[in-house]
C-alpha cells in the first residue's frame, strides 16, 4: 500500500476514485511505463488484470478464482521474498543470527509443547499429584516465556550498519507519533509532507498526519498541493484505497498461500 502511495507521490501512477452501485472503488493508472518492465507485481496488475495502462480495485476483486489470480499472488510473494533480499545484501541483516534464533526459538517451544502433553497425561493418569504437576508445569512455562524473551533480546538479527538504520527509523516513527506536539511547518512545507505521507501509510499514522496537516496548513495553501489531489488514496475509511485495494488483493488471492497477506507495508512489527 504504501509503495503505491509513494508512486503516486512521485507521479508515476494516478489513484482515482469512482462509484459503481453505491460502492467507491479505485482506478490506477500508469504514467511511467517503466514500472511494470523492473516490477513482475506490478506488469501481472497492469497487463493480466488490467488493460495494459490501468487497473482497478473492482478487476483485483473480480479476478478471485481466475488463473490470474494465482499469478498475482506468486507474484506477489515473489516481490517480498526480493525485497527482503535486497536488505541483505545491502549487509544489514545477520542471516546466521537470524537463523540461529529461529531455531532456539523453534526448540524452546517444542519443549514446552511435549512438557505440556506429558503434563496432561499425567495429569489424568495420576490425580492425586495434580496440583504438584500444575506446579511444575507453571514454572515450565514461564522459563519458557524467559528464555523466549531472553533469546529475543540477546541475539539480534541487525548487522551494526542495519541496527543504526533501525534505529533512525524507530525515531522517524516516534516522530509522527508525537505529531501533535511540534509544529508542522518546522519540519518541511507540503511538498516534504507529501513524500513522508508514504511513511505514515507504512506505520498506521496516515490518519493522524493527514487531520494535523488540515489544521496547520491554510485551505488556500491546501488546495495548491497535491495533498488536494491525491488526497483520497490516504483516506483509511470503509471507502478509502487503503481499504478497496487491500481488501480486493486478499479477495483475488485468497485461494492461494498469501504468505501473511496484504497490508500498508512492512508495518512496526519488521523493526
Amino acid at each position: 500500500m504504501a509503495y503505491l502511495m509513494e508512486l503516486a507521490a512521485k507521479k508515476k501512477i494516478t489513484i482515482e476514485d469512482y462509484q459503481k452501485d453505491k460502492t467507491t472503488f479505485y482506478r490506477i493508472t500508469l504514467k511511467d511505463m517503466h514500472l511494470v518492465s523492473r516490477n513482475p507485481l506490478l506488469a501481472t496488475l497492469f497487463n493480466d488484470v488490467g488493460n495494459g495502462q490501468t487497473v482497478t480495485t473492482e478487476e483485483i476483486k473480480n479476478s478471485r478464482g481466475k488463473k490470474v489470480s494465482q499469478k498475482v499472488n506468486r507474484c506477489y510473494i515473489d516481490w517480498r521474498k526480493n525485497s527482503y533480499n535486497e536488505v541483505v545484501n545491502q549487509g544489514l541483516l545477520v542471516e546466521k543470527s537470524i537463523h540461529k534464533r529461529n531455531t532456539n526459538q523453534t526448540i524452546i517451544c517444542s519443549l514446552l509443547f511435549l512438557s505440556f502433553g506429558g503434563a496432561l497425561i499425567f495429569f489424568f493418569k495420576f490425580s492425586e499429584l495434580r496440583i504438584v504437576m500444575l506446579v511444575v508445569e507453571t514454572i515450565l512455562l514461564l522459563f519458557g516465556i524467559t528464555a523466549l524473551v531472553h533469546s529475543n533480546n540477546m541475539i539480534s538479527f541487525y548487522s551494526q550498519k542495519g541496527a543504526e538504520i533501525t534505529n533512525q527509523i524507530r525515531g522517524f516513527k516516534h516522530m509522527l507519533e508525537d505529531i501533535g506536539n511540534f509544529e508542522m511547518r518546522d519540519v518541511g512545507d507540503l511538498v516534504l509532507w507529501k513524500d513522508i505521507m508514504p511513511y505514515a501509510v507504512t506505520f498506521d499514522l496516515a490518519k493522524e498526519v493527514l487531520k494535523k496537516l488540515k489544521i496547520e496548513f491554510t485551505a488556500d495553501e491546501w488546495q495548491r498541493s497535491d495533498f488536494y489531489i491525491h488526497e483520497p488514496i490516504y483516506n483509511f475509511n470503509s471507502k478509502g484505497f487503503y481499504e478497496s485495494f487491500s481488501s480486493s488483493l486478499e479477495s483475488s488471492c485468497s485461494i492461494g498461500d498469501a504468505s501473511g497477506g496484504f497490508g500498508a507495508g512492512s508495518g512496526g512489527g519488521a523493526f
